[in-house]
């Protein structure tokens, strides 16, 4: 089984390879794995390597940084069953495991609302990725049914890495508020 994911350092997607390994072991088989890194290059690369080594499926966490035929060329190089992960490519119609990233952000923030908060920041990573735009709309969600008018001041995007959601977070909270 292949699996090809987009940062092997965000947690959640470790816990998944080791998940997926554990599973695939359990029946049997050998899960086949690679980093692209947010790269599709890298990502291609990997699938390429796992039809050379004859993948009887493909588990992928889609590439961030997306060229114009993306969805195509992915099309192109799996041609075994495959099922997206993280993040949803619906052009493709295949099979595809996806958090409800609006609605988690809106509870978190409708939670710290209803505890009377009203500066409630937003430390999140590109808006190119989708996974990221939907957290941004699920706390936007959430404060304007709190009656809190967002401020761009308490956003931090494009920090997709903890070191860089740390440095984020303690910037927040080191501000005049």
């Amino acid at each position: 089984i292949g699996l090809v994911v987009s940062d092997i350092t965000i947690p959640f997607l470790g816990s998944l390879a080791r998940a997926a390994e554990a599973a695939a072991l359990a029946r049997g088989h050998t899960l086949l794995m690679g980093n692209s890194d947010e790269d599709e290059t890298t990502e291609r690369t990997y699938l390429d390597a796992m039809r050379t080594q004859r993948a009887a499926g493909i588990i992928l966490s889609p590439a961030g940084r997306r060229e114009s035929g993306y969805a195509e060329a992915l099309r192109a190089a799996i041609a075994v069953p495959a099922v997206l992960i993280d993040r949803s490519l619906p052009e493709l119609g295949w099979d595809t495991v996806v958090a409800d990233h609006v609605g988690s952000a809106y509870a978190a923030v409708g939670h710290v609302a209803g505890l009377g908060h009203r500066r409630i920041g937003f430390i999140g990573g590109s808006l190119r990725l989708s996974t990221n735009r939907e957290r941004l709309e699920g706390y936007r969600r959430a404060l304007a049914e709190a009656g809190i008018v967002e401020d761009p001041a308490l956003l931090r995007l494009e920090n997709s890495h903890a070191e860089q959601a740390h440095a984020a977070a303690l910037d927040l909270l080191g501000g005049p508020q």
